[in-house]
């Protein structure tokens, strides 16, 4: 029996007869467009994905760019070095603004740049010499270890006045013969009453971690004290003072694990060039432009002043006069631009 294509005839006995090439071609043609839907959606999500890669790479090149391109932070010169030489504040003062500092670091502690007595007639002082040049006073290193430590209230109150917000407080000293946790009770609760009076003067405490020197060692030094001596501290009243140089010479390599841990408190960074066999060596002959420590402090939106630290042997077979010095913190600061520019 004839059938036309697409066609149900009815045999002889009653049963259904389809077009077997119909039937093939049907479900070819249905194929062909669940292929085509397929494929229409396969490159429109092909596109979605292309363009989502594309904006997150256009992304992360801008936020690299624009980290690369951030300012560099004001560099403070710790002026422990200028009472090293002999210098007085307004021969500092001109040191600082020849050499091309920011301004300083003052150290505010007995037999150094500032006696805390004579905080309240001096520092303002100091600060007035550095602004006549277009610097500043930046930050203190103290000795308060409490608001009970002696002319903590002057110290701080004076500073406060003058537009610092961060001071350093005293060396935490270990004793290697009591147990590193009573220590570091004890000190956390120094912290608590500072961290308090921080937040009434809007101020901020630095607790720096220190490597062994000599016969004395240091609470923090071991980055995991560190952490254990800040933490649940709000980062704007308790912080680091961040210390690469030291932390090199207590961590090796594994310091870079530490510093990720601690991130969220570093309020400072002390600037110094470390070789682990040398210690303190003159900036660019050490360690610290290999360390990779400034993409990381770029990409957290550091802005907080760096603390500059003389601490090599920058007189060398030469005399120790102003001039040797003046010439040792430019080139130091020449070297900081650098690996701030380059990572």
């Amino acid at each position: 029996m004839e059938t036309r294509p697409g066609r149900v005839a009815t045999g002889g006995n009653g049963q259904a007869s389809v077009d077997k090439e119909s039937l093939y071609r049907h479900r070819c043609r249905a194929t062909l467009v669940l292929m085509s839907v397929h494929e229409r959606l396969t490159r429109r999500e092909f596109v979605r994905t292309c363009l989502g890669v594309g904006v997150w790479a256009v992304a992360c090149r801008s936020r690299a760019a624009e980290s690369a391109s951030r300012p560099m932070p004001p560099v403070a010169l710790f002026d422990k070095v200028c009472v090293q030489a002999g210098l007085s504040l307004e021969e500092t003062a001109d040191l600082v603004a020849s050499s091309g500092a920011d301004g300083v670091d003052c150290a505010v502690r007995p037999r150094d740049r500032i006696e805390p007595e004579r905080v309240r007639e001096d520092l303002p002082r100091y600060a007035e010499l550095l602004r006549a040049r277009g610097k500043r006073v930046w930050l203190l290193t103290t000795a308060i270890l409490s608001p009970e430590s002696p002319h903590a209230r002057e110290v701080l109150e004076t500073a406060r006045g003058l537009g610092v917000k961060y001071y350093r407080v005293g060396f935490l000293r270990k004793d290697p013969d009591q147990p590193t946790e009573s220590q570091l009770r004890w000190v956390r609760e120094r912290l608590r009453a500072l961290a308090a009076w921080n937040r009434e003067l809007g101020m901020c405490a630095l607790l720096q971690n220190h490597s062994p020197a000599g016969s004395s060692q240091y609470l923090g030094g071991d980055l995991r004290e560190m952490l254990a001596l800040v933490e649940g501290f709000p980062p704007d009243t308790v912080a680091v003072a961040f210390d690469p140089g030291h932390a090199l010479l207590v961590h090796g390599d594994e310091w870079r694990d530490h510093f990720e841990r601690l991130r969220s408190h570093v309020g400072v960074v002390y600037v110094k060039d470390t070789d682990r066999k040398r210690r303190f060596v003159p900036f660019g002959e050490g360690e610290f432009g290999r360390m990779r420590l400034f993409p990381r402090l770029r990409e957290q939106g550091y802005a907080a002043p760096f603390s500059l630290h003389i601490e090599f042997d920058w007189v060398g077979s030469g005399q120790r006069t102003r001039e040797r010095l003046e010439q040792a913190v430019r080139e130091s600061l020449q070297v900081l631009r650098r690996w701030w520019e380059t990572g």
